[in-house]
C-alpha cells in the first residue's frame, strides 16, 4: 500500500468571531506539522464565484478525520449542516473519524452531533467565560486532535506491517497454508485490523504476484536457456554461432536482405512522422502517461501522480476514453518490455505534441519501473472519437 499521509479536514464558518478563534486554534496545533500530516483548511463562504463546493466536496471523501469548528453561525447555515450530514454518512460506511470542535457557545449542536464527542471534552466552548483564559481550551483540543492523529498513524503502520507478513508469505507458499492463514488472522485480531482493510491489502498483493509470476513466465518464454544448466547453454550459444558463420560464408544474399530489411524498419518508423518530426494523425503508438499516485490504486480512474503525468485529467484513462497530452511525448511502437523495461528500447514514431488529443486503446502499470503507466494511444485525425 505505501505510506500515505493521514488527512485532517477543518471546516469553519466566515464570521469574524469563527476566523479569529480558528486562527488561534491553528497556531495551537502545529504539532501536527510534526506528525506530518496535511491538514486542509476550509472557510464556507456563500459566494456562488467561488469554486468552494468542489473543494470541500473532494476533500469531504479522503480526510481520514473531519473537525467541524461549530458555533451559533455554523449551525445557521444550511450549506454546512449538510456537509455535516455527508460527513456523518461515510463515518457510518467507511469508519473515518468526526470530532466536532466547540468554537463558540450555541445551541442545538447535540441535536446535529449527538453521537460523536466533542472537544473540548467537558462540552464548554472556547469562548465559553469558565475557562480560566482560552489558551487552556485551545491545548486541550489540540492534544485531543494530536491524540486521534497518532492513533490513526499507528493504525495505518500496523496495516503496512500486514501487508508485508502476507507478501512475504505468499512469496513462500504457492498455496498458503493453514498454519500461515492462522497466523495471519492472529495478527489481524491482535492489531484490530478492520476485514475491509486487509482484504484491500490482499486483494493488492495478489494482484501483484499474479503480474511478477506473468512477466516471469514472458522472461522464461524469450530467454528459455537463462537460469538453466550452463553447458546446455553454452551447447546452445555454440549451435548458434556455427550456424551464424555458415549461413555468413554462404554470400552476400543474406546480407543485402538484411540490408532491405534494415531500410523497411527505417521507413516504417518514420513513416508516422511530418518533417519537423511530429506524428501525423491516426497513428498508433504507445506514449508514458504518469506514475500511480498511490500505487495501491491501479484501475480505471485511479489518480497519477501530478509531477509525472503527461496527460489530462491526470488518472489512469478507461479504454476508449479521449484525453489531452500536457506536453511533448514520444510516440513508441511498443511499450517497454522485458527484461530492464527501458522505454528507450522500443522504436520512436514521432513525437505528439502538448495540447493534441488521443484516444486510449489500452493501459498498463509497469511494476519494476516504480509503477510507471504506458497508454497504447491513437491520434487524432479532425473529431476524436474512439
Amino acid at each position: 500500500m505505501g505510506k500515505q499521509k493521514i488527512e485532517v479536514l477543518f471546516v469553519y464558518c466566515q464570521h469574524r468571531q469563527d476566523e479569529d478563534l480558528q486562527q488561534a486554534l491553528k497556531e495551537h496545533i502545529h504539532e501536527l506539522k510534526w506528525l506530518d500530516v496535511d491538514s486542509q483548511w476550509y472557510k464556507y463562504q456563500d459566494d456562488p464565484e467561488e469554486n468552494w463546493n468542489n473543494e470541500i466536496y473532494e476533500h469531504l471523501s479522503t480526510a481520514n478525520l473531519i473537525v467541524p469548528l461549530i458555533s451559533s453561525a455554523f449551525l445557521n447555515n444550511d450549506d454546512l449542516i449538510n456537509l455535516i450530514e455527508i460527513a456523518k454518512k461515510r463515518c457510518e460506511e467507511e469508519d473515518i473519524s468526526l470530532i466536532p470542535v466547540l468554537l463558540r457557545q450555541n445551541t442545538g449542536w447535540q441535536r446535529v452531533l449527538r453521537d460523536f464527542t466533542p472537544l473540548p471534552s467537558n462540552g464548554k466552548a472556547v469562548n465559553d467565560k469558565s475557562w480560566t483564559n482560552q489558551d487552556e481550551a485551545f491545548i486541550e483540543i489540540a492534544e485531543g486532535l494530536v491524540e486521534k492523529v497518532e492513533e490513526l498513524i499507528d493504525y495505518q503502520k500496523k496495516l503496512q506491517e500486514y501487508e508485508e507478513l502476507l507478501y512475504t508469505a505468499i512469496q513462500q507458499e504457492e498455496v498458503l497454508s493453514d498454519s500461515t492463514y492462522g497466523q495471519l488472522n492472529n495478527f489481524k485480531q491482535k492489531w484490530g485490523l478492520k476485514d475491509k482493510d486487509t482484504s484491500l491489502i490482499e486483494e493488492t498483493v495478489y494482484r501483484i504476484k499474479k503480474e511478477q509470476e506473468y512477466q516471469q513466465k514472458s522472461w522464461e518464454w524469450n530467454y528459455p536457456f537463462y537460469g538453466s544448466n550452463q553447458q546446455d547453454y553454452s551447447k546452445f550459444i555454440g549451435v548458434t554461432v556455427a550456424i551464424f558463420l555458415v549461413l555468413f560464408f554462404l554470400g552476400g544474399s543474406l546480407h543485402n536482405s538484411q540490408i532491405r530489411n534494415s531500410s523497411d524498419d527505417i521507413s516504417s518508423s518514420t513513416s508516422n512522422k511530418t518533417e519537423n518530426g511530429l506524428v501525423k494523425s491516426n497513428s498508433e503508438g504507445w506514449i508514458f502517461i504518469g506514475r500511480l499516485n498511490n500505487p495501491t490504486n491501479s484501475n480505471f480512474g485511479d489518480a497519477l501522480s501530478s509531477s509525472s503525468t503527461s496527460i489530462n485529467p491526470a488518472i489512469i484513462p478507461s479504454l476508449g476514453s479521449v484525453v489531452t497530452v500536457t506536453k511533448p511525448v514520444n510516440l513508441r511502437n511498443n511499450r517497454p518490455q522485458t527484461p530492464d523495461f527501458e522505454p528507450a528500447k522500443q522504436k520512436s514514431l514521432g513525437i505528439i505534441k502538448d495540447g493534441e488529443k488521443v484516444v486510449v486503446l489500452d493501459a498498463v502499470v509497469i511494476r519494476p519501473k516504480k509503477f510507471a503507466v504506458w497508454a497504447k494511444v491513437r491520434t487524432c485525425d479532425g473529431e476524436c472519437t474512439p
